[in-house]
């Protein structure tokens, strides 16, 4: 025991005391240090002591006792405590080995050993890069303090060292090695280090976000809260996300000391308010990858579009709307006070378009999306199940470049048109043209779920002349054809394609004349002339009569 307090004096008096470089010895003052910190229990026998020098195998660019070698001479801890006496002792001596394994070089010229990655986390250090400005001080040496910026180069410029490289070194290594540096030249140098401006933050950002690529975020005041931006931030610098973004697997990728890293993000799990630290702190030189969805939630995409992830301002955008719509092509949408945080969705879009069609398959809409991997994702968006179950999650955020399509229902199902025709996606009204023999021939007006029974009734019926067997639908088709069939009407019929169809926006229903009003405008057509100059004839006499100022008087 009294051994190791010896190996452990002589530790704290070379690592403590004023200690100087002489030539190639390490010369101690005459007398101990007055801190009770450098004293030991046996320093109470010995009134003073001197030490005046040791002599050192290898000179060390920093002060480290490895280990104690007592000489030939008993040690101190093998003196019998009775043959000492107070008055007569000398103070002891040792061979001490302060060679070092390897010799220390330089910080320009050896960088530190990387650290193991193992364990590391999106928390590892900072790391010091071109850009920085540090305060650099040694404790009670004010001449070797100051600020210093890390150049482009990563460099330094320091007193009595030069320039040395620092890039990629986090404070603790850096702290060491300066404290290693500047051993040679100062007695136990304490150094500290303050971040006084951090350098700008360059992150990428890529995947699915409206706006990828590389932005820049800070460089000021390392004392300002926003300064390092994180996960959410990088997002918002990139626009937001889109539809079609997988929140739960967030990629952030690293280059730490040399080491490439990635760390997965479940910004899904920060959104539902379980665990703030799915939302870290980005380093300078940080790829945020945000990936596409495999599994399609349309839950969660609404949710998202109405979260700080989606995009803050909303532009018009182009989608194209095919099948079953009035008006098919494409369109650009803009916000909807009523759709998802004001984004254009399904519904909108169909409204563009002018509504759906008293045919469409409305449980069947897909919608085509374009996706940032180059694989295009098929969404089926059902909205009857909007309209029976109020299911909003139905009615799809849209972006650009979206695609719908609806198909023609495959069975219509007659108690379904009232409801479809009263929804938000369907036309208001449609126009259809009655020509021919009917009371109020013309274009009118219809609701969207109109049959053509209820067109003929809606023109006043037939009139004295129409043929009631049958009538002729004239149909612009979306191809830019025209077809025209002939339909029997018969007023009892229920909806049916075959007898009584629905109408479509610009129908045409052309009523003919019956064969007896066929027969009656031929011999009109015909006798007309002849008709016209008999009456002519017998109406002679009487013209000339009045010419003479005669006037005739019939007497009933």
């Amino acid at each position: 025991m009294r051994q190791r307090n010896h190996e452990i004096f002589v530790s704290k008096l070379l690592l403590g005391s004023m200690a100087v470089w002489t030539g190639g010895t390490l010369a101690f003052p005459s007398t101990l240090p007055a801190r009770a910190s450098d004293r030991l229990e046996w320093q109470n026998n010995f009134s003073e002591h001197s030490l005046e020098s040791i002599e050192l195998q290898q000179r060390p660019t920093f002060l480290k006792g490895k280990a104690l070698n007592c000489s030939p001479q008993p040690c101190p801890s093998e003196q019998k405590p009775e043959e000492a006496s107070p008055t007569n002792l000398e103070p002891p001596t040792w061979d001490i080995d302060l060679r070092l394994e390897q010799p220390l070089t330089p910080l320009a010229q050896n960088a530190p050993s990387l650290p193991d990655f193992s364990t590391n986390t999106l928390d590892s250090p900072y790391t010091i890069g071109p850009g920085d400005r540090l305060q650099i001080d040694l404790f009670d040496v004010p001449e070797y303090s100051g600020e210093h910026l890390v150049l482009v180069d990563g460099t330094v410029n320091l007193p009595v060292l030069g320039r040395r490289q620092i890039t990629n070194l986090n404070f603790t290594q850096l702290t060491e090695l300066l404290q290693r540096e500047y051993a040679p030249y100062i007695v136990n140098p304490i150094v500290t280090i303050r971040l006084v401006n951090p350098r700008p933050v360059n992150l990428t950002v890529s995947g699915e976000v409206r706006l990828p690529g590389v932005y820049t975020f800070g460089g000021g005041d390392a004392t300002t809260a926003n300064q390092f931006a994180r996960v959410t931030k990088a997002i918002e610098l990139a626009g937001g996300i889109t539809a079609a973004a997988d929140v739960h697997r967030v990629e952030v990728r690293r280059t730490y000391q040399g080491q490439e890293q990635v760390f997965m993000v479940d910004l899904w799990n920060l959104l539902q308010g379980n665990n703030l630290a799915q939302d870290p702190l980005l380093r300078d030189g940080d790829t945020v990858y945000i990936p596409t969805t495999e599994i399609v939630d349309p839950n969660e995409i609404r949710q998202l579009a109405q979260s700080s992830l989606a995009p803050t301002e909303t532009a018009s955008f182009q989608v194209a709307v095919v099948g079953e719509v009035l008006d098919p092509g494409t369109f650009t949408v803009n916000a909807s006070s009523e759709g998802a945080d004001n984004l254009p969705t399904v519904v909108e879009a169909l409204r563009v378009a002018g509504g759906v069609t008293p045919k469409a398959d409305v449980r069947q809409i897909q919608l085509r999306r374009s996706t940032r991997s180059g694989k295009d994702q098929l969404i089926i968006v059902n909205l009857w199940k909007l309209l029976k179950d109020g299911d909003i999650s139905q009615d799809q955020v849209l972006q650009q470049g979206d695609e719908l399509f609806v198909p023609v229902a495959e069975e219509i199902d007659p108690t379904e048109l009232e409801e479809l025709a009263r929804s938000r996606f369907s036309p208001d009204t449609i126009r259809v043209s009655v020509a021919g023999e009917v009371a109020s021939a013309g274009t009118q007006s219809l609701p969207a779920n109109t049959t053509l029974n209820q067109a003929i009734l809606a023109a006043g019926g037939f009139n004295q002349r129409a043929h009631r067997g049958s009538v002729e639908l004239i149909r612009l088709n979306p191809n830019g054809t025209v077809s025209r069939r002939t339909i029997d009407v018969e007023f009892e019929n229920a909806l049916n394609e075959e007898n009584n169809p629905l109408l479509s926006n610009n129908d045409i229903v052309l009523v003919n004349r019956s064969g007896f009003a066929k027969a009656g405008d031929f011999v009109s057509t015909l006798l007309g002339p002849v008709l016209t100059g008999a009456g002519a004839l017998v109406q002679f006499p009487f013209t000339l009569l009045n010419l003479f100022g005669i006037t005739t008087t019939t007497t009933n």
